[in-house]
């Protein structure tokens, strides 16, 4: 069976793959929205509490198993706060 992976990593290489390429892109992107099916579970291991998310480890779904849940991501550019220099 596939172990799932801390939430975390999930939405670490979901944001690196958003990753726009170097600044001579012809096309830039300021908002990226996306929602994927997600399979969530806590985990208890030697006292410590995780949240494990990954892509749903099935394609088709038995009566008794859970539906997936939906994450839903913005992704959107903000400007930084300009600083003033003293």
């Amino acid at each position: 069976m596939m172990m799932q992976r801390p939430l975390a990593a999930l939405l670490g290489d979901l944001a690196d793959g958003m990753i726009l390429p170097d600044r001579g892109a012809p096309v830039v992107a300021w908002l990226i929205s996306i929602e994927i099916p997600i399979d969530l579970r806590l985990d208890l291991h030697d006292g410590v509490t995780r949240l494990l998310g990954d892509a749903p480890i099935f394609r088709t779904r038995t009566a008794f198993d859970p539906e997936p849940a939906q994450l839903s991501i913005r992704w959107e550019a903000v400007p930084l706060p300009e600083t003033v220099s003293g």
